[in-house]
């Protein structure tokens, strides 16, 4: 299992092929936007975006804002596999939004004619990128499939740039959320917090407190087990090196939604998460 860094490169691809749903929607996912996405939420997230973008080139993730800059970050990842970068502040909304509710409603933070610059060209790019992705996909595969089939002049587009920003914000998260500031986390950082530990083993069976249960049940015990002093207590999950890599990204993103279902009723909760890889 890659360590939770890794965890967010894979959104980019669902951003690319919600690109093919341009400029026409259909009315009831209309009215799911409008219901779910308010517009002074809209003006908010592209504030944070321009805000995300100016914090990485002051910290040296870019070196501008060009396109050239965007694709670098990409040429990085390939290589390496992964992003490194320890994001030392937060953004309310980026922080607590559900990465299904951003993409449902991506298109109330661009403009239109900045929409109307997505072209076939970049739909054709789409399923390229996302032919043949599975749970043994990796952060590197994906970036050296999107300079494989994008130019750096692709990232010069607002659609491109939003998109990278988040999922660079995404990678680099963890730190912030986690506020433990280490590049790795194991049992020792679990000694200032209580914790509930959830198993997740090679056949995606979710398990806590040795009991297997369903998604819905491991989210409802969480939940209760964070309600009372939630900024007292953490998540703390184990994978195994065969745990199947989509399922790790549900049960996080199940952590995700417990956390931002907290914030909404009890307001400034800190998200405490913790990755033990057994090997």
């Amino acid at each position: 299992m890659k360590k939770i860094f890794t965890l967010s490169i894979l959104l980019i691809t669902n951003q690319l092929l919600f690109a093919q749903e341009f400029p026409i929607f259909p009315k009831e996912r209309i009215d799911f936007y409008n219901s779910n996405f308010t517009e002074d939420k809209a003006i908010q997230l592209r504030k944070e975006l321009n805000e995300l973008e100016n914090y990485f080139v002051r910290k040296g993730l870019l070196a501008d804002k060009s396109g050239i800059s965007y694709y670098a970050v990409y040429e990085r990842i390939a290589k390496e596999n992964d992003l490194n970068f320890e994001i030392d502040t937060t953004f309310e909304l980026l922080e607590t939004i559900e990465f299904q509710e951003y993409t449902a409603c991506f298109y109330k933070v661009l403009t239109s004619e900045q929409l109307s610059q997505v072209n076939s060209k970049h739909l054709e790019a789409a399923e390229k990128i996302a032919k043949g992705n599975d749970s043994n996909i990796t952060p590197g595969i994906v970036a050296q499939k999107i300079i494989n089939n994008l130019d750096a002049s692709d990232f010069d587009l607002e659609f491109y740039k939003a998109s990278s920003l988040l999922a660079f914000y995404r990678i680099a998260s963890p730190v912030t959320s986690l506020n433990f500031g280490l590049p790795e986390f194991g049992k020792t950082t679990a000694s200032n917090i209580q914790t509930i530990k959830v198993e997740l083993d090679k056949d995606s069976k979710l398990k806590i407190d040795n009991n297997t249960l369903t998604m819905d049940e491991a989210r409802q015990r969480i939940h209760e087990f964070l309600l009372i002093e939630p900024n007292l207590k953490g998540i703390e999950l184990t994978t195994f090196r065969d745990t199947p890599y989509k399922s790790y990204l549900e049960v996080i993103e199940m952590f995700n939604f417990v956390y931002s279902d907290l914030n909404e009723n009890r307001g400034n909760v800190s998200k405490k998460i913790i990755i033990n890889d057994l090997k």
